[in-house]
């Protein structure tokens, strides 16, 4: 066929194009209308002009006979002559200003003046099929122009397609499918971005860091006392040497230690660590160096090899170890732990209580203030406890605080509480009835006695009276504030704000030859001497019903005794750090002439023990 279209072609001499033109025309022909992405991307966009939407629909506008088939008609908003179609065209901020400017109803288009809300009209839209607009207010809503996707755009750039297509041969070697994308052909080199140098000083964002180093010498021998450290009470302590020192010795079959033992092991031991020097020159020479510490305290080693204060009573046969405390170093952990468990023994009062007792109890810590005033300062329960007072200007002392006397001679007196308590127990619930306490505090030694009574009358007042002088003697003067509670209770005592009158009370203070004075009104610089003691007591009871509550009465007048025993074991002056004089001057001093408090009998077991113990558990224990 080819060569008869030369022939033709020859004959008629005509230029007439190939044959494998045509042929290779109509194969693109046929590929371009056979393949569906070179198809145009379909209309998604409605056309601009609504009305030729429902251009077959005859439209009727309300109040009107206009109808959108017929031309050239008055639009029910404007008023001219046009199509009603093209007022449509117009946005509906433009119709609903006109119809604002001309004040017509904007439900009803009329040109009757009232408001929409008032309209009883019916209209109706025959586009949408409202019955809230007519048709000259439809509003019609432009559709958004959406970005189709049309894949004549990028088939012919996607490389993957390139290998199930045909390509003429001639199209091939340059093609991307063996050339590749066109990045590939341009050059590699474009350019490193340069940016300026900074000075790391002058930047703000960078912030020095600071390491922190720590050289430790790994031949350095660590002592025992060293581990003390990871507990954190005396007892604590005491508890875990014993545990140890028991299993070892139930290794080599021996008997366990007893808790002095321990102690003293404990002892022994930070003193070897703290002072071996010193212990090596008295076990030698029996003198210290010039150079000591410890020169000023003239210690001695007892019989356990344990480091005391000397003084000067060696030659003594019999020496109270309270004469003789144990010197402990200040640096040491075990320091911390005495003095914790002395200031929770004197239920967290403060540096002066716990400084007396810690040196009461046989122990003689160097720097001991300061020691105490930073454990006081760290405790938690003693910030919750501890308040802080303004300080008051004191008056001159009355004659009775300076004359001198036997313990409760010059007395004051005051009432605290109330305190719940349990008086019967009944099937799921319990009967509370209220205590008072009444505090007797001497003038002179400043002890207190502490009575508990039932009910604010003066026969059990009567009564804790009787108790008292039972046990500390005739009182020569009674002194009192003028408090709700005696104020109150004036008519049944029988006293007025001067005197005493005829009454129970005055019957029984004269049989004793008793004075019962009261305080000026309104004087709150009296009564600071019981009211103080009373404010001690008070936080000394708070801090014992922490976690246990008072059940029954006996259980409240066993607490009171134990409050009493510790406040009347504070040291009334300064704790003296001379080493010749190393007692404590306390109320409990002067009213029992011993010395120390004995630590095993003061709150070791807790309240708990006040229960009455049944018959029953009795027979049982025996």
């Amino acid at each position: 066929m080819v060569n008869r279209s030369y022939k033709i072609q020859e004959k008629a001499q005509h230029v007439v194009p190939p044959f494998s033109f045509f042929v290779d025309f109509t194969y693109d022909m046929a590929k371009w209308r056979t393949d569906p992405s070179f198809q145009y991307a379909p209309q998604t966009n409605k056309p601009s002009n609504p009305a030729s939407v429902q251009s077959n629909l005859r439209v009727s506008t309300r109040k009107t006979d206009v109808f959108t088939t017929d031309e050239k008609q008055v639009c029910p908003i404007h008023g001219t002559n046009h199509d009603l179609n093209e007022c449509l065209k117009k946005p509906m901020t433009e119709r609903m200003d006109l119809l604002k400017k001309n004040r017509l109803c904007f439900r009803c288009c009329s040109l009757q003046k009232h408001l929409q809300r008032s309209c009883r009209e019916n209209v109706h839209c025959n586009i949408c099929r409202s019955s809230k607009h007519p048709t000259a207010l439809h509003i019609y809503q432009q559709d958004q122009n959406i970005d189709t996707y049309n894949g004549s755009q990028s088939v012919n750039d996607c490389e993957t397609d390139v290998a199930t297509r045909s390509l003429n041969t001639v199209d091939l070697p340059s093609s991307v499918y063996l050339q590749g994308p066109t990045f590939l052909s341009q050059d590699s080199d474009i350019g490193k971005q340069m940016y300026p140098l900074v000075n790391p000083n002058d930047d703000k964002e960078v912030r020095p860091s600071v390491v922190l180093t720590n050289k430790t010498d790994i031949n350095e021998e660590v002592g025992l006392s060293s581990r003390f450290s990871r507990l954190a009470s005396w007892k604590s302590l005491v508890r875990a040497i014993q545990f140890l020192k028991a299993f070892i010795r139930k290794l080599h079959q021996q008997s366990p230690p007893s808790r002095q033992e321990v102690e003293q092991f404990i002892f022994k031991t930070v003193q070897a660590e703290a002072f071996s020097n010193d212990i090596n020159a008295i076990s030698s020479d029996g003198q210290l160096l010039p150079t000591s510490n410890l020169l000023s305290l003239s210690p001695v080693l007892d019989k356990h090899n344990i480091l005391r204060v000397g003084g000067r009573i060696r030659h003594a046969k019999t020496v109270d170890l309270h004469l003789q405390p144990i010197i402990i170093p200040k640096k040491h952990h075990l320091a911390v732990l005495l003095t914790r468990h002395y200031h929770e023994l004197t239920c967290h009062q403060g540096r002066h209580m716990t400084e007396g007792a810690l040196r009461s109890g046989g122990f003689w810590v160097i720097g001991s203030k300061r020691l105490v005033s930073t454990i006081i300062r760290q405790c938690v329960t003693c910030k919750k406890l501890r308040g802080q007072f303004k300080v008051q200007k004191m008056s001159d002392l009355p004659e009775d605080r300076l004359t001198p006397g036997p313990p409760f001679t010059f007395v004051g007196i005051d009432t605290f509480g109330p305190y719940q308590i349990i008086h019967r127990k009944t099937r799921g619930s319990s009967i509370n009835q209220k205590r008072w306490a009444i505090l007797f505090t001497c003038l002179v030694s400043r002890a207190i006695h502490l009575e508990v009574i039932e009910e604010m009358s003066s026969a059990s007042f009567i009564n804790a009276y009787r108790r008292f002088i039972a046990i500390r003697g005739s009182v020569k003067l009674l002194r009192s504030d003028r408090g709700t509670n005696f104020v109150g209770a004036i008519q049944d005592l029988g006293i007025t704000a001067e005197f005493i009158e005829k009454g129970p009370v005055d019957i029984r203070l004269s049989q004793y030859g008793t004075i019962w004075k009261f305080n000026p009104p309104h004087a709150s610089h009296f009564g600071g001497s019981w009211e103080r003691m009373i404010g001690l007591s008070r936080r000394i009871l708070d801090c014992m019903l922490i976690r246990e509550k008072i059940d029954s009465h006996e259980i409240l007048v066993t607490l009171m005794a134990e409050v009493s025993a510790i406040v009347n074991s504070r040291p009334l002056v300064s704790v003296s750090t001379d080493p010749d004089n190393p007692e404590v001057l306390s109320p409990s001093m002067l009213l029992t002439h011993k010395k120390g408090q004995d630590e095993q009998s003061m709150l070791q077991f807790g309240t708990r023990t006040c229960y009455v113990v049944s018959g029953r558990w009795f027979k049982d224990c025996r």
